[in-house]
């Protein structure tokens, strides 16, 4: 074991030492272990990825609709509950979501520790809900949207049964997904037939909260597969409040400029309304996102899993991989959107909106910064137990963050918002690469990164450049947006791109075995 493999175990705030696998990582074909893609890694990004998919496209539907039927006035009074709510879940659970995905996919091979562990979680959890809810309901009557607040005490409720933790870390997402995708459904269902005037938030707020809570309630008849008979007397819920709480650090402190920025904006700006227009121009941003939070749900656990073994050099040859696959996509889809994003906007979320178009583009910088930071900090410092310099990272960002916002958000509103949090995400990106950097094989990636950064650049000319010469309507912004992404697929062809490539002899493989 080399010197910086032994460091990170110093670090460690729940185990000592990874024990070294004696067999060769390379041989490893069980899809437990080895550097390649496994086909259970695979399967699991599969049924994750379509979930993410399903999160794509379902805003699609519901945002335009409901940015018309019910306003932004009144999305700026959801968009602010909302926020106030995902930061007191956030802190009151202590971040133990994370904690629990790692700890699950450390322990998983030995049913009598996964099932002491999961109930001493479930313990945890159980604690910190009577606490926050009480706490939560307590608050809500002192705001002027009480009933909206009270009504999110079911999603609160529904946060802290949630198991969906015990699943990830197990690499089992088939279950969860499945529930996942049918309850979207029936509230996307719900939202149509129900929703229909500017009158109708409170019932848009219960279905929310009501889905939440019935999802987390559908996935305990799965548990009994994997959990068996605990015996009391051996559970040791102390163990867990160290590593839980130094955990919880640098996620609060990423959660005050990530949730926070909608807070600030309902106390700070102008009118209530520019919660709305931020909030839905970072819904656009983040949607190419969901296929970085959907490697991150397939990725940690198998990330810890290789730590907990030793197998360092197959984390660097996941990362590596999985790093040029997130440029692959995700640098044209910034570069895109930027140039769509007078279109798109106001197509998309109607005139009442035409504010979110600046916002759009300011916030689109944080597609890399974020999709990055998924990979070095929520996959690679959280599985090789890096908290400090998790909360270092956050932290800074975090107070960057608000004081930027108090001094932007009063003068410009919403745009303010989002100049704060492009600088704060590139800051936190910064200190995550310094700190992984040994981790990952920065030249090899660099190289791919230019690729793609020429490739996209020149699409981005083309798209501009036909902007120029014609001003139709929606047949030209779909041909736009085609010969762009094909001017980018030829020219990485013609630099024969690693990453292009491969995705051609898996597709040309599959299609020669069909025959």
């Amino acid at each position: 074991m080399d010197q910086a493999t032994e460091n990170m175990c110093k670090d460690s705030t729940s185990i000592t030492s990874p024990a070294k696998d004696k067999n060769d990582p390379a041989k490893d074909q069980s899809g437990n272990g080895g550097a390649s893609f496994s086909g259970k890694l695979l399967k699991n990004y599969f049924y994750n990825g379509s979930y993410k998919l399903l999160l794509i496209i379902i805003p699609i539907l519901t945002t335009p609709y409901l940015a018309r039927v019910l306003g932004k006035d009144k999305l700026g009074i959801d968009g602010y509950v909302l926020s106030v709510v995902t930061l007191v879940e956030l802190f009151g659970a202590l971040g133990i979501n994370l904690y629990a995905n790692r700890e699950v996919a450390y322990v998983r091979d030995n049913k009598q520790k996964l099932t002491n562990l999961y109930y001493e979680l479930q313990y945890i959890r159980l604690f910190l809900c009577g606490i926050v809810l009480a706490g939560f309901v307590g608050f809500s009557f002192f705001s002027q949207y009480k009933i909206f607040f009270l009504i999110h005490s079911l999603s609160l409720v529904g946060y802290f049964l949630d198991v969906t933790w015990l699943f990830i870390g197990l690499e089992e997402m088939k279950s969860p997904v499945i529930r996942n995708v049918i309850i979207k459904l029936l509230q996307t269902a719900l939202v149509f037939i129900l929703i229909r005037s500017r009158g109708d938030l409170y019932k848009y707020v219960l279905i929310t909260a009501s889905c939440t809570f019935v999802s987390s309630l559908c996935m305990y008849p799965y548990v009994g597969r994997y959990i068996g008979k605990v015996q009391k007397k051996q559970l040791n819920i102390k163990r867990h409040i160290k590593p839980v709480l130094l955990l919880f650090l640098p996620q609060a402190a990423s959660s005050l400029y990530v949730q926070f920025d909608r807070t600030m904006i309902g106390l700070l700006a102008s009118n209530i309304s520019y919660v709305s227009i931020y909030d839905k121009a970072e819904t656009i941003v983040k949607v190419p996102l969901q296929l970085t939070a959907a490697t991150t749900a397939v990725m940690l656990p198998r990330i810890s899993n290789e730590f907990v073994k030793g197998r360092i050099e197959n984390i660097k040859q996941l990362v590596m991989k999985e790093i040029r696959y997130i440029f692959l996509f995700l640098i044209p889809m910034a570069f895109g959107l930027i140039s769509i994003a007078n279109h798109l906007t106001v197509w998309y979320l109607g005139s009442e909106y035409t504010e979110s178009v600046s916002v759009v583009m300011l916030l689109t910088p944080t597609i890399l910064t974020i999709g990055m930071g998924e990979v070095l900090g929520s996959q690679l410092m959280i599985s090789f137990n890096k908290t400090k310099e998790m909360t270092l990272a956050f932290g800074l960002g975090a107070i960057s963050n608000i004081i930027l916002n108090s001094i932007l958000i009063p003068r410009f509103n919403a745009d303010g918002a989002a100049i704060a949090t492009v600088i704060a995400e590139a800051m936190v990106l910064v200190i995550q690469w310094k700190t992984t950097r040994e981790y990952i094989y920065t030249s090899k990636i660099l190289a791919s990164f230019i690729k793609k950064l020429i490739a996209s650049l020149a699409m981005f000319a083309a798209i501009e450049q036909m902007d120029r010469m014609w001003h139709g309507g929606h047949v030209i912004f779909v041909i736009q947006i085609a010969a762009g992404g094909v001017i980018y697929l030829v020219l990485l062809l013609l630099m024969r791109d690693n990453e292009l490539m491969e995705g051609i002899r898996l597709v040309s493989k599959k299609l020669r075995r069909r025959k």
